[in-house]
């Protein structure tokens, strides 16, 4: 047992001096303070890839407070964060991949950088009227599913929404009715559209391809749809899974979810 207890620790040692040899001495140094800090505590950084303002930066080293707030260990992003981001309550961010991130302003740019049109005086998404025409060719069944998770990697208690043919949008203004409220660390978004030009869905009044409709997560830090946000987003004929939430577990208090086609309109 000794001998692989011995084992075991070695590898350890290798993989977290593995982990710090991509990021340079200033950068471990950072990490050390912020683990010194007698209120927060730092964990072993994730590598990001992280765009904003059409500039991408590579393989980021990112951690997070205690409040699971960003701290990121590269000067230059770093920088940009604090004077740019870190105190605007309005940022938006696009979850790309489980590696990849974008930062936006707020959520009408991420949305609009995404394909979509948005305009703050559109009807609220709660009232709009979304149903499939009865003589739509799609299947009837569960059109898209949206599935929130209480840890990372999904794991522990769940919730499952589906949009079919009497339900093609979600809401929950404020997740405590769900007792989902600043728990949700991971989801997975499924479109069950065909990615085919062919097949048709009737979203309001009028007919599109599948093939051009995407089931969209929306997902705010504050109830009544309100602060930051995220955006998850599922193409036709998809499953998409966010093993973890970058700067958002845990910290969920509303979300939308809705069919959305390119250049249709939303509400903030």
């Amino acid at each position: 047992m000794k001998k692989t207890t011995i084992f075991y620790s070695t590898v350890l040692v290798s993989c977290i001096a593995i982990l710090f040899s991509a990021c340079n001495d200033s950068d471990l140094n950072q990490f050390q303070e912020i683990n010194n800090t007698n209120n927060t505590r730092a964990e072993i950084p994730e590598f990001l890839s992280i765009t904003y303002n059409g500039k991408t930066f590579k393989n980021v080293p990112t951690t997070y407070d205690e409040n699971g707030d960003f701290i990121f260990m590269d000067k230059e992003f770093a920088s940009i964060y604090k004077s740019e981001l870190a105190n605007d309550s309005c940022i938006s961010i696009n979850i790309k991949s489980e590696t990849e991130i974008s930062f936006y302003k707020d959520l009408k740019t991420n949305l609009e950088s995404n394909g979509y049109n948005y305009d703050e005086f559109t009807k609220n998404i709660d009232y709009q009227s979304y149903r499939l025409n009865k003589d739509t060719r799609v299947g009837y069944g569960n059109l898209a599913t949206l599935e929130l998770f209480d840890d990372e990697r999904f794991s522990d208690t769940s919730k499952t929404f589906h949009l079919d043919k009497d339900v093609i949008f979600v809401t929950e203004r404020r997740m405590h009715y769900i007792d989902f409220n600043d728990k949700c660390s991971s989801l997975k978004v499924t479109n069950n559209l065909p990615n085919d030009p062919n097949e048709t869905i009737v979203l309001g009044e009028y007919e599109y391809a599948c093939s051009n409709v995407d089931a969209v997560f929306l997902g705010y830090e504050d109830k009544d749809y309100k602060k930051k946000s995220i955006t998850y987003i599922a193409t036709p004929g998809t499953v998409r899974e966010a093993a973890s939430l970058p700067g958002f577990n845990d910290k969920m208090s509303s979300f939308r979810f809705l069919f959305a086609q390119k250049n249709q309109y939303f509400e903030q």
